[in-house]
């Protein structure tokens, strides 16, 4: 199935929300390590939330590797529209 970029970005914010808690604003420039403070067990919880709220299956290993939001977004758009 594919998203669009306004979709993906929608299930990204909540997923982070739902993991390191509202006082956190996840644009897209932001670092999910270093201005998020989200560890690998974060990064985890997000991309299972992701997954299930999107019905797609993400690469653990290629999402820690990611810097930003929009890096993750970019990668879920990719993934979910076959590119």
């Amino acid at each position: 199935m594919s998203y669009t970029k306004e979709q993906i970005t929608e299930v990204v914010k909540e997923a982070i929300i739902d993991t390191v808690g509202p006082d956190f604003n996840a644009e897209s420039h932001k670092s999910m390590k270093n201005d998020l403070g989200m560890d690998s067990l974060d990064i985890m919880d997000m991309t299972i939330k992701i997954e299930t709220s999107l019905g797609i299956a993400l690469n653990g290993d290629v999402v820690n590797k990611l810097d930003t939001v929009g890096e993750l977004e970019q990668y879920i758009f990719e993934i979910s529209n076959g590119d």
